[in-house]
């Protein structure tokens, strides 16, 4: 990307620095990104956990994890940024498009937090079933299946024959 140069004058003329409105255009455009691509895979994240498929879960886990990553490591350059010494105004344009990278970064984020939150539900639920199997499997000789029996054609107690 071409870097913008702003002229401030001094007692010798004209010095030219970077401009620090672009710079923090390409840090929220790139956070940006991050964050519809975090979203991104986040829903596509659901196919795996419908089939199971622990592999494409971890995956994305993996993927998730870096764009995470990425994205904090983008708004601490943000923030230092915000705070250094150098002080150059903004232009009314740069102005307008920050403003417009915060609000769609807003919403990028609210989506990930909802989706966040139907995968925690998900994650809870597994967790319950998983908890109610673990006591079944606990518990084997008292919750036997009776398909068992039959297949090996031993009389099941919940057959019509053994009660006779």
């Amino acid at each position: 990307m071409e870097q913008v140069l702003y002229k401030i004058a001094n007692r010798n003329g004209e010095a030219s620095v970077p401009g620090r409105g672009t710079e923090m255009l390409r840090l929220l455009e790139s956070r940006l990104k991050c964050c519809q691509a975090l979203e991104e895979s986040i829903a596509g994240c659901l196919q795996p956990h419908i089939r199971l498929d622990i592999d494409g879960m971890m995956q994305a886990v993996e993927v998730q994890s870096t764009l995470c990553g990425e994205i904090a490591h983008t708004e601490d350059r943000l923030r230092r940024l915000l705070t250094s010494a150098n002080r150059v105004p903004l232009t009314d344009s740069e102005k307008a498009r920050i403003a417009e990278l915060e609000r769609l970064t807003a919403g990028a984020k609210n989506a990930v937090s909802s989706l966040n939150r139907t995968y925690a539900s998900l994650v809870r639920k597994a967790a319950h079933n998983n908890a109610v199997l673990r006591h079944l499997y606990a518990n084997a000789l008292v919750y036997a299946d009776p398909r068992v029996e039959i297949a090996q054609g031993r009389p099941s107690l919940a057959t019509e024959e053994h009660y006779g």
